[in-house]
Order: structure tokens, then sequence, then C-alpha cells
């Protein structure tokens, strides 16, 4: 096989990635730690990658990162470990170029005996290892109009609700991710590809939203260090209005309230000694009445009515004497 250029692989790798991912499906490896990694979880995965990378099976290893990859896209874990591996290959040309020439010796052996899941694997680790390969990409063409991988439906359904969670949490990119793992799997799939479209233009509205909810909590504050709680709450509303999960908005809101809270039980305390104080007047028992509305201006030190009302009753009380 012709020795390829030592920078040749990283730089085809990075940038055919996308070409990869359109043809890239998943199906169960051949060797038994393989065979687990299908329902496997993202630390099994990781932990069986670095397994094969210890046992130098650099092609097993780069096809389990790319299932750990897919399977958690917002962790770069996996993806630097691809990078290190493909730089390894980088200044190993010779060895990429044997590793890639025994898959797919493997990989038509298998394939003559229709043994089509084993041989869309071995397809698939040889792409990983020259993603500019065409012949693996026309196998793999060739396996999908024969052969239906029981795992790829489980894999794109995964991918697309948990894509559909992202969304409705407002984590777009996370979202696209998503979705983008799913056509990995079914690249003709138009409901994954309009989901994508929409996640962008919600993406794009939200954006919009945000700079206005930011607009308008600057005003919300000005207003909240004048102690104008009512406009500054309806304020924080609006903002909480554009962008629900706005935490901040809710935080001032609930710090308003909380305030409006304690005012209205200091003065429901208060009307009560008023209450009681003014029945004390009423009946012209102006000592008691006096304890009350001292008890009341205890509360709210600055009401006037408390306050007029206590020297009446000292009136009172010097008539009384």
């Amino acid at each position: 096989m012709k020795k390829q250029n030592p920078c040749k692989g990283l730089k085809i790798y990075l940038l055919l990635s996308f070409i990869f991912l359109i043809v890239f499906t998943f199906t169960t490896p051949p060797c038994q730690a393989q065979n687990q990694a299908n329902a496997a979880t993202y630390p099994v995965l990781i932990q069986q990658a670095d397994q094969a990378t210890a046992a130098r099976d650099y092609a097993t290893a780069l096809f389990l990162y790319e299932k750990a990859k897919h399977a958690k896209p917002e962790l770069s874990f996996a993806s630097g470990k691809i990078t290190e591996i493909n730089a390894f290959l980088d200044e190993n040309q010779d060895l990429r170029s044997q590793i890639f020439e025994n898959i797919i010796i493997k990989a038509e052996t298998l394939y003559s005996q229709k043994d089509y899941a084993n041989a869309k694997t071995e397809y698939q680790k040889a792409l990983l290892i020259d993603p500019s390969a065409q012949y693996p990409k026309d196998r793999l063409g060739q396996i999908s109009a024969v052969f239906t991988d029981p795992s790829d439906v489980s894999y794109f359904n995964d991918a697309v609700a948990n894509g559909d969670k992202a969304l409705a949490a407002s984590e777009f990119d996370k979202a696209v991710l998503f979705y983008e793992t799913a056509l990995a799997v079914k690249p003709t799939a138009k409901n994954v590809k309009d989901k994508i479209a929409d996640t962008r233009k919600q993406q794009s509205e939200y954006k919009i939203k945000m700079d206005q909810s930011a607009k308008i909590i600057v005003g919300a504050d000005k207003l909240l260090q004048l102690s104008k709680r009512t406009e500054a709450r309806a304020e924080y509303q609006k903002a909480l209005t554009l962008t629900p999960d706005n935490q901040y908005a809710k935080q001032k809101i609930q710090e308003i309230d909380k305030i409006a809270g304690d005012k209205k039980a200091i003065q429901d305390v208060y009307e009560k000694y008023i209450e009681q104080a003014d029945q004390f007047y009423i009946n012209r028992d102006f000592v008691n009445a006096n304890l009350k509305y001292r008890e009341a201006l205890k509360t709210i030190p600055e009401a006037r009515y408390a306050k007029e009302m206590l020297e009446k009753t000292k009136s009172g009380e010097s008539q009384l004497l």
C-alpha cells in the first residue's frame, strides 16, 4: 500500500469528519468486549476503549471512543482520545496503512460470507483509520441496501429522544449534537433534519429574547435600587416571560415577594394592636390604650396615627386625674 503523507491523516480526519458521520453507523463488534459494548454505558465504553488502546488495537479503540462520543456528545474526553490516537498514527504512517489493509481484508472476508453486521463494523473501523477512503463507504452503502441493523434503530431513537429533551431544556447546541448523531445512523431522515433546522431557528429567536430580557433587567435593577419594588417586580416578570429559565429574574421576584410578605405580616400585627388600642380608647381605658399604641409603634415606629393617638391617651389620663 502506498505510504501516506505524515500530516495527511489528521488533516483528512478533521476535514472529512462530517462526511464520516454521514456514513458511520454502529453495530455489534465481533469480539466479546465489543458485543457487550452495544448496551454499555458511557463509562464502560470508555473503559473498553482504554483497554483496546493499551492493547494497541487502535482501530477498535477509535471505534469504541466514537461510540462513547456519540453516547455523550457533550463530553470531550472521547474526542480528546481520538485526537491522540490519530496524532500517534500520523507519526507512524506505515502502521496506519498496515492497520487499514488488515481491516479491509477482514471486512471483505466477512462480506463474502454475508456476515453483514460484522462486516459493517470492520468497514466503519477502516473509515476511522482513513476517512478519505472511498471503498469502505461504497461497501457500507451496499450493506445498508441489504441489511438493517436492529441496534441502529435503537441508537437512532435514543439520539432523537435525547435531542428532544435537550431542546425542551433550551440546550440548543446539545440538542443539535444529538440530532446529528441520529443522522449518522439515518442520513436521509427528513424529520431529524427538520428538527435541526427548527432548533437553530429557536436558538436564534431565544438569543433575541435573551438580549431583550437583559435590557429589561437593567431597568428593573435601577427601579429596585430606588426602592420601587412594585414597578421593579413588574419588569422582572416581563423578563421572565421572555426567558422562563432566567434564574436572576426569578430570584429578584422572590426577594421582592419576601419583602412584601414581611411587610404585610408587620402591617397585620400593627393593625391588630391599633384595633385593640382604639377599643380601649373608646372605652376610656386610657392606660391600656396607651400600652397598645406603644406596642403598635414598636411594630411600625414611623406610624403617624399611633403617635397621635398615644398623645391623646396622655391627655385622657390627665383629665381623669
